[in-house]
């Protein structure tokens, strides 16, 4: 399961990191807003994980392993 994880947010990295250069990101859902500081991002205590019903299992699984491993 932690595999599968890691996996899945080292997929959403790549495709955030290949697409910032040509300023059209293509992740579902669309962010907000998007700020580009240089050449990486920063979560932090206040990054917020924003979900909806059917990703909250992922969400939680996203926010424990942070917690977990960079608390």
């Amino acid at each position: 399961m932690t595999r599968l994880f890691l996996s899945n947010l080292y997929i959403l990295l790549f495709m955030v990191n290949g697409t910032i250069f040509s300023q059209e990101l293509k992740i579902i859902p669309q962010p907000n807003k998007v700020s580009i500081y240089g050449d990486f991002f920063y979560i932090n205590n206040e990054t917020k994980i924003v979900f909806d019903s059917e990703s909250k299992t992922i969400a939680n699984q996203l926010k424990d392993y942070l917690n977990l491993e960079f608390d």
